[in-house]
C-alpha cells in the first residue's frame, strides 16, 4: 500500500505543504496562489488529505492535525495513528506547493473521504435548516403583521361609520319578520 511519489495529487492521498519552495517557483504564483501559500504557512495544519482533484494544476485539499482543533473536526487514521480533519475548511491549492509524503497513507481512503464529506453536507443541511425556519418564522410574522393591520382598519372603519340600531337589530334578527324599511 504504498503511496507512489508522483501519484500524491489523488484522491485520499496524505500531502504535506513544501515550505521549502525555490525562489524561482514562488516568483511563478499569481497573486491568487500566492494569498493560498501564505495563508497554508499559517496554518498549523502537518498534513494535508487530498479531497478531489480540480484539475490539473489545482485540488482540493482539507488540513489534518494530530490534536482535534474544534467540534468540526472528524478522527481519521493514517499509518494506524489517530490524526483529526478539519471538514469545515477546505483549501484550492496549486500542486506546485505541495509535496508528497512517501511512507503515509491513509486507512481505508474511499470510506474516510466519503466520511468527511458527509460531515462537512450535514453541518451544511443543519445550517440551511435553521436559515430556512428562520425565514419561514419572518414570513409567518409578516402575513400576521399585515392581517392585525387588516383587521384594525376594519375595525377604524365599523367606528368612523356607524350602523343605525335598526339595521343592527335585524343584523342580529335576520329573519325576524317582514321587510326592512327606513322610518
Amino acid at each position: 500500500m504504498e503511496m507512489r511519489l508522483n501519484d500524491f495529487n489523488r484522491r485520499g492521498a496524505i500531502c504535506a505543504f513544501n515550505k521549502a519552495l525555490p525562489q524561482e517557483v514562488l516568483d511563478g504564483l499569481n497573486s491568487e496562489e500566492l494569498v493560498i501559500y501564505r495563508a497554508i504557512e499559517k496554518l498549523q495544519a502537518k498534513f494535508f488529505v487530498v479531497m478531489k482533484r480540480i484539475n490539473d494544476t489545482y485540488m482540493l485539499v482539507a488540513p489534518v492535525f494530530e490534536t482535534q482543533k474544534k467540534r468540526d473536526c472528524k478522527g481519521i487514521r493514517v499509518n494506524n495513528r489517530r490524526f483529526w480533519v478539519n471538514f469545515m475548511t477546505f483549501y484550492v491549492v496549486p500542486e506546485k506547493i505541495m509535496e508528497a509524503v512517501p511512507g503515509k497513507y491513509l486507512d481505508y481512503s474511499y470510506k474516510t473521504i466519503c466520511a468527511i464529506y458527509d460531515s462537512h453536507n450535514n453541518v451544511l443541511r443543519e445550517k440551511w435548516r435553521k436559515e430556512n425556519e428562520k425565514r419561514i418564522m419572518d414570513q409567518e410574522h409578516r402575513r400576521m403583521a399585515r392581517e392585525r393591520k387588516k383587521n384594525e382598519r376594519r375595525c377604524n372603519m365599523d367606528y368612523l361609520y356607524p350602523v343605525p340600531e335598526y339595521l343592527q337589530r335585524a343584523a342580529r334578527r335576520p329573519y325576524s319578520g317582514g321587510l326592512m324599511a327606513a322610518r
